[in-house]
């Protein structure tokens, strides 16, 4: 069920999980919450991805970010879409990037 852009950007909620964006210094930074995981969560969460980061790329934005102070997020990150690029933070945590569209 998609919901009301925040920032123009778009958003999804449904039964299972969530799946915003928060703008901060004129980056997208996206933000899942799981509700309730099984194997047509992570396929409806694949797809809500990819028209996440068209409507991204459709707004201006060439790279989606997320934060996470755990590995297992991280790993997490990977079966919904991998990451472009993850990077260490100085405080112990990490840094993931998407690309909208394809180089």
């Amino acid at each position: 069920m998609k919901q009301p852009p925040l920032n123009n950007l778009p958003s999804w909620e449904t039964e299972t999980f969530k799946l915003t964006s928060s703008l901060e210094k004129g980056l997208v930074f996206l933000h899942i919450e799981i509700i309730k995981f099984n194997k047509a969560t992570l396929k409806e969460l694949q797809k809500s991805m990819e028209d996440f980061k068209t409507g991204c790329y459709t707004q201006g934005y060439d790279v989606v970010f997320a934060t996470t102070s755990n590995e297992r997020t991280v790993r997490f990150w990977g079966l919904v879409e991998p990451c472009y690029e993850v990077v260490p933070l100085e405080d112990s945590g990490w840094l993931g990037s998407w690309l909208t569209k394809e180089i």
